[in-house]
C-alpha cells in the first residue's frame, strides 16, 4: 500500500515540511523507512511556500502526519495542473532563475515530471475513479 508522510523539522524556525510517498506493508513501516531517507535528498518548504536548504540531520526530523496515498492522477489531471512534460520543462527552464534552484535542480524536477506523467493511467477505469458513485 502506498502511504503519504508528511515530514517536518524539529527545533528550526520557521519550520519546514515535505511531503513523501513510501510503498509498504503498514503505516509503521511508512514511517521507519521515511526517517531513513536523507533529509539532503528532499525538497523541504517552509511555511511561506520558500525552499530551505539546511534542515540539519535526521534527529532533527519528525513524522507529522501519515495517511493513504491518493490514487495517481491521469495524464489529463497533470496536463491541466502543470501542462504536458514538454510544456512542464519549458516552464521551468524559462523560470529558473527565480526558482531559487540551481540546474541540475530544475533538470531533476523535469525528470521526475515526465516519470510521473508517462506513467500515469490516461484515464481511471470507470470502477477506480475517485468519488464514483455507484
Amino acid at each position: 500500500m502506498k502511504y503519504k508522510v508528511v515530514l517536518t523539522t524539529l527545533d528550526r524556525a520557521p519550520a519546514a515540511s515535505t511531503t513523501v510517498t513510501i510503498e509498504a506493508a503498514s503505516q509503521e513501516a511508512a514511517e521507519e523507512q521515511a526517517l531513513e531517507l536523507d533529509p539532503e535528498s528532499l525538497l523541504w518548504m517552509d511555511d511561506r511556500g520558500n525552499r530551505v536548504r539546511d534542515v540539519g540531520s535526521q534527529d532533527n526530523i519528525n513524522i507529522a502526519e501519515v495517511t493513504d496515498a491518493p490514487p495517481p492522477k491521469t495524464q489529463a489531471e497533470l496536463t491541466a495542473a502543470h501542462g504536458t512534460p514538454d510544456q512542464f520543462a519549458e516552464a521551468v527552464n524559462k523560470a529558473a532563475d527565480q526558482l531559487f534552484c540551481t540546474t541540475d535542480e530544475a533538470n531533476a524536477a523535469i525528470a521526475k515530471y515526465r516519470e510521473e506523467w508517462n506513467t500515469a493511467p490516461a484515464a481511471y477505469p470507470v470502477s477506480d475513479r475517485p468519488n464514483a458513485s455507484s
